[in-house]
């Protein structure tokens, strides 16, 4: 049956429990897209005075031209502190070559599946976002979908261009738009 100048759109199925505890490739790319391209904050209000200093080691980095010795910051009960994830996951200290796509990273060398670990795209705590479970099956049904009905292909004869990131509210965003052939896979040949 078509719609329109469309023709119905191919029904497909797939086991989301399995995809979930048997592709632990999947998982891992969905962790490192996690890490790369999520940029979480945390607003937690501080439920007494305290102090924190930084670590001689993160002193020595000279974040902002700051000084060379550590710092101390006062934090009063009633005030807020913002924890901005990213800069966790774009430590070289905690990530070799941080900003490269290296989902292998997050497998684990018995086959078991990957583990979020500390990319904590969904916060943690009692914030911790409720519906995060529900939102790694939709991506991975999402994903196992596409992969399922489409080939893709860098549309430029130079190949893939990964542009940067831009920031945005808890995402990165593409800097620019990123040009791709989408064909449709031809389901037929399979079902046979």
């Amino acid at each position: 049956m078509a719609f329109g100048s469309f023709a119905e759109p191919p029904e497909i199925t797939f086991d989301v429990p399995g995809l979930m505890a048997r592709c632990p490739l999947l998982r891992a790319c969905y962790i490192e897209a996690l890490r790369l391209d999520s940029a979480p904050w945390a607003l937690k209000k501080v439920m007494q005075d305290c102090e924190i200093t930084e670590s001689p080691e993160d002193a020595g980095l000279g974040v902002g031209g700051g000084a060379q010795q550590p710092e101390t910051y006062r934090l009063r009960k009633g005030e807020y502190a913002d924890v901005a994830f990213d800069l966790h996951f774009t430590d070289p200290r905690y990530w070799e070559e941080p900003m490269r796509w290296q989902p292998e990273r997050h497998l684990k060398e018995d086959g078991g599946m990957p583990e979020l670990g500390s990319v904590r795209a969904y916060g943690g705590g009692k914030g911790m976002c409720k519906g995060r479970a529900f939102a790694e099956k939709e991506c991975f049904a999402f994903a196992a979908g596409f992969i399922m009905l489409w080939e893709m292909e860098p549309a430029g004869k130079k190949g893939w261009k990964i542009p940067g990131h831009g920031k945005a509210t808890a995402v990165s965003i593409p800097k620019s738009d990123i040009r791709v052939k989408l064909r449709r896979r031809d389901l037929t040949a399979q079902e046979a």
